[in-house]
């Protein structure tokens, strides 16, 4: 998701002990209307307020905030809330992992041949994601040769095509020598980063891919009994 197109102030605590309306200007737009409607019945029935939403905190971005908070009646007729928020998005992250996972499983037992399970496979966790392209490739580092088995969504880049093109053309040896060593890398911007930039203008930039996360898969081999 995309943050507001104005990023929201720091917050001063002592103001939102103040007013804490200043807090609504960071929520999630499509979590607003939620928020403002459970408060409106933890207020009328004076009940316990406890809601999950996110905002777009001005220091890490989009965060998920539990809430729990006690409505008092006043003698004036006001509501006096005294409650806590709390940092909810590990617990949120780990709840859409468990649950990605249990649906990959479910969706994986209706598949019976191997393409099938790897095409699934790739377009369930890129869509997960939300990655502008997920792939599945063979490596063979002593052949320097890199395959593609499975991409979500289908390209149309010369890469995609299945052969096996060289490895040495995507990126800098010490990239290729840790992949082959069960090493992830996260590269935020292959445009700058040293492993990839001067391959950028040759391989990355035409087949538009300005940032990744590559995860070493190891293929079991099977012992056969004589």
């Amino acid at each position: 998701l995309d943050p507001p197109e104005l990023e929201p102030p720091e917050l001063d605590p002592l103001e939102l002990e103040r007013d804490g309306s200043e807090l609504d200007r960071l929520i999630h737009p499509e979590d607003l209307a939620t928020v403002i409607d459970s408060l409106g019945v933890s207020t009328s029935s004076l009940d316990h307020w406890h809601c999950d939403f996110r905002i777009f905190h001005p220091a890490k971005g989009l965060r998920w905030i539990e809430g729990h908070f006690f409505p008092k009646l006043e003698a004036d007729g006001s509501v006096l809330w005294t409650g806590l928020y709390l940092d909810g998005t590990d617990r949120k992250r780990a709840e859409a992992d468990q649950d990605f996972l249990l649906a990959l499983g479910m969706e994986l037992q209706s598949a019976l041949e191997t393409g099938a399970i790897v095409r699934l496979a790739t377009r369930m966790l890129g869509t997960y994601l939300q990655a502008g392209r997920c792939t599945l490739s063979t490596i063979n580092v002593p052949l320097n040769q890199v395959a593609l088995v499975s991409e979500y969504p289908e390209s149309t880049h010369p890469a995609a095509s299945g052969d096996p093109q060289p490895l040495n053309i995507w990126a800098d040896p010490v990239f290729i020598n840790a992949v082959a060593s069960g090493l992830s890398i996260a590269i935020a911007d292959t445009a700058a980063d040293p492993i990839t930039a001067a391959y950028y203008p040759s391989a990355f930039e035409p087949a538009q891919i300005r940032s990744l996360i590559v995860i070493p898969l190891r293929r079991a081999l099977r012992r056969t009994r004589r």
